[in-house]
Parts: structure tokens; sequence; C-alpha cells
């Protein structure tokens, strides 16, 4: 009778250790965005002109529609005759992989990376993926770029709630930047 209790008791802590491994699996991939930018900004109150031609449905598309509607939240309006043109460019790809600029590195260590390699970790619950997010802002009247804003996140899956995320970051950080 107490080997089949014991038994029973082995096996709830194995069930229990499972479900703890399998809830904290998804942890530990996402990492917070990074943010990079360079420029002056931009003024509040300003028209926006998007240049594209996204496929729809595609991830340009996705991140172009995400982009409008941080623009509105800021109460900036989007116009073909917007004085300010954005141009704005996507990419996942998987974590593991890295960007460098470094041709010529000697060794691992000299190398200058851009987005280091992330190593897979034991409580993946997923194949990492990066996105890697750009939004350039230029005048249209002097030809002047204002600002280049990049976010990098990585993350299981990156649905359009995650994209919002960083499209508002960007806009934010080009707005916050004005030194009017």
């Amino acid at each position: 009778m107490q080997a089949i209790a014991g038994n029973r008791v082995r096996a709830a802590w194995r069930w229990a250790y499972a479900a703890t491994f399998l809830a904290l699996a998804g942890c530990a991939v996402a990492t917070p965005l990074a943010l990079e930018s360079t420029g002056t900004g931009l003024p509040g109150g300003t028209t926006i002109a998007f240049s594209s031609d996204d496929k729809p449905g595609g991830d340009q598309a996705r991140w172009g529609e995400a982009l409008m509607r941080a623009f509105a939240a800021r109460s900036l309006r989007v116009d073909a005759t917007g004085r300010y043109l954005a141009d704005y460019a996507v990419s996942f790809r998987d974590a593991e992989g890295g960007l460098t600029t470094s041709t010529t590195a000697a060794d691992a260590k000299s190398i200058d990376w851009q987005a280091r390699p992330r190593k897979p970790h034991v409580l993946d619950g997923c194949d990492a993926r990066r996105m890697r997010a750009t939004l350039v802002l230029l005048d249209r009247e002097s030809g002047a770029q204002v600002y280049r804003g990049e976010g990098e996140a990585t993350a299981c899956d990156f649905a359009d709630g995650a994209l919002d995320d960083v499209a508002e970051a960007l806009v934010a950080d080009a707005l916050g930047r004005f030194a009017g």
C-alpha cells in the first residue's frame, strides 16, 4: 500500500516538474527592445507621407501599418503630400545568426557585432526569432534625413501587437529627439 502511495507521489512530482518546465519554456526567449537612433527628430503636429509598394499581408506591409497606427496615436497625420517622408524596413531571422560588418576579423573575439548571435537555451519553447525594424524620416523640402531609428528584439513570435510596440517606441523616439 505504501509503495503505491509512494509511486503516486513520485508521479505527481514528475508531472509538477514537467508542467513547470513547460510553463517556463517560453520565458527564456523574449528580450527587451534595443533601440538605436540618430538625427534631430521630428516636430509634433506634422504630416507624414509613406513611400511604399508593400505586398498586402506581407511583413513589410504589417510593419508599415503598425507605423501608421503609431503616428496616428501621436496625432500626426499620414498623407501623400506630407512634408516628411517615412521610409521603413523590417526583417525577421533566426536569432542564432548575428549581424556584423567585420569582414577581416582575425578571430571570433575581434568581430564587431551589430547584433550578436543568441545561443539556444534549455528552456526555449520555440526557435527564437529576431526582428530588426528601421524607420527613416526625410525632410522632403531640404532632402535631409531628420531621423533614423532601429529597433531589435527577440521572441518566439512577432504578432501585430509586438510590431505595434516597436513602432510606438520608434515614433516616440523620433518625436522626443526634436530640438525645435
